[in-house]
């Protein structure tokens, strides 16, 4: 999608029952609509890890007729948790508007909910998990937003565990969709030029659910950890507060950002052969993480951590230099365009932008700081 094809996102309109109804028109040769419940892991009783995991396999689990239609839509349709919410979307060719509407109402309003289901999604999870879990890049991540928001349900990992994805049943599952599953956790996203008519089968299934209001949140921790640095290689990554998801985006745009960027620049200048330098962001209501993460090889991890956190005061001190608040307000101009984002993370941005309106950035100290052995 290209920023002169995006139009401004229209106010949110509301079904009957109250579920938000998010558009970005534009004038493309596709559709891609949302499906996004406020009901991801932050959500799941402590006792019973992975359910919300369970029920974004279930959604794409139906009949064989359902995925031959999906095959057929020309588009695709996928699936996805998080610590704040579950989504399930679509991308197809403007023309078949109607069936991809038809085809998310159909996966989210009828799950298949059934022990063989279950059981046949099951080898699935264990093995995301088990992925997940043998990346050290991927484990400091989790450790950093474990230990920023340590003791609160938003730090419980999306995937689950292996002994919550192994005693799932469909009663546990069951009663988790239920008692979650009503307009005010809900909301429906559309980008592009949709048709009333062909959004109608979405926006009826969804208007049947009974009205209700947003999960009550507690305060999120403000938590500080300095781990050593292993003298061999190793994954660093620093967990960085922010007010909401708007801030934390701009942070990591201002440390991690490009060729440019704060961080990019002065550990390229160190001569160290620090490599995977990014940054990324973890939103829930209430508060998000910048997470910045690099990789160091052996005997420079001190080295980088040092110039890293000096870099990190200076920029809380001092706040973004004028260079850099011109690159903020570029990179919002692009991102207000819908360029080089996925849809579902369009979708995804609008509906966490309702839960906490965006702020301009600022470095916030303590931090978090964890170190995975390579």
């Amino acid at each position: 999608m290209t920023a002169a094809a995006a139009a401004p996102p229209r106010p949110a309109e509301r079904l009957a029952n109250g579920l938000p109804l998010l558009r970005r028109p534009g004038a493309l040769p596709w559709v891609a609509a949302g499906i996004w419940w406020q009901a991801g892991s932050r959500y799941e009783p402590a006792a019973s890890p992975g359910l919300a995991h369970c029920l974004e396999h279930l959604w794409l689990a139906g009949s064989a007729e359902r995925d031959r239609r999906i095959d057929g839509l020309g588009g695709r349709v996928n699936a996805e948790t998080g610590r704040e919410l579950s989504g399930l979307y679509g991308v197809a060719p403007a023309a078949d508007a109607a069936a991809l509407a038809e085809l998310l109402a159909d996966a989210f309003m009828e799950p298949r909910l059934d022990a063989a289901a279950i059981a046949a999604e099951r080898p699935a999870m264990l093995a995301e998990l088990a992925a997940l879990r043998a990346n050290p890049a991927e484990r400091a991540v989790q450790r950093a937003i474990a230990r920023a928001w340590a003791g609160h349900p938003a730090a419980r990992a999306p995937e689950g565990t292996p002994d919550g994805i192994r005693n799932l049943d469909s009663a546990g599952v069951g009663d988790y969709r239920d008692q979650r599953l009503h307009a005010g956790r809900l909301a429906l996203v559309l980008l592009g030029d949709w048709p009333n008519s062909a959004v109608q089968p979405l926006t009826k299934a969804l208007a049947r659910l009974p009205a209700g209001q947003p999960p009550s949140l507690d305060p999120l921790p403000v938590s500080t950890l300095t781990e050593p640095v292993p003298a061999g290689a190793c994954h660093l990554v620093w967990a960085l507060p922010a007010a909401n998801g708007g801030a934390a985006a701009a942070l990591a745009d201002l440390l991690a950002g490009g060729l440019g960027s704060r961080l990019f620049r002065r550990l390229r200048e160190t001569g160290l052969g620090v490599y995977d330098i990014r940054a990324a962001t973890e939103v829930v209501a209430g508060g998000a993480l910048c997470l910045l993460c690099t990789s160091a090889p052996a005997g420079a991890g001190a080295e980088v951590a040092a110039r890293v956190e000096a870099m990190l005061d200076e920029l809380a001190a001092e706040g973004p230099s004028e260079a850099e608040r011109a690159l903020l307000a570029a990179r919002q101009r692009a991102m207000e365009g819908l360029a080089g984002l996925q849809p579902e993370d369009w979708m995804r941005r609008l509906v966490l932008e309702r839960l906490a309106d965006a702020t301009p950035a600022r470095m916030t100290r303590p931090c978090i700081r964890v170190a995975e052995p390579l």
